[in-house]
């Protein structure tokens, strides 16, 4: 996937549903603050600084597509949720 230009992978995570990325990898995006409590599948909680509409290019179709990601600030897995790869294609 490609964000800002800049190469990044993504996991898809049929599970989730929301997209994340870690904010320290991506300084430069603009996030809307929003107060967000995730759940993980281990029932651990993590807090999200808020959200973001970012542009990802399917490698595999060359399609352009901006989807909302929730910016976190841990060290996570960059995550596309299972919808957001449907939708891709």
């Amino acid at each position: 996937m490609e964000l800002y230009q800049l190469p990044v992978k993504l996991q898809i995570d049929c599970g989730a549903t929301v997209c994340i990325l870690p904010k320290r990898d991506h300084e430069s995006v603009e996030i809307c603050p929003e107060i967000l409590n995730l759940q993980m599948c281990n029932k651990s909680s993590v807090g999200a600084l808020g959200k973001c509409k970012v542009r990802v290019k399917n490698p595999a179709t060359s399609e352009k597509f901006k989807v909302d990601f929730v910016i976190v600030d841990k060290d996570l897995t960059p995550l596309l949720s299972g919808s957001a790869a449907q939708a891709m294609g």
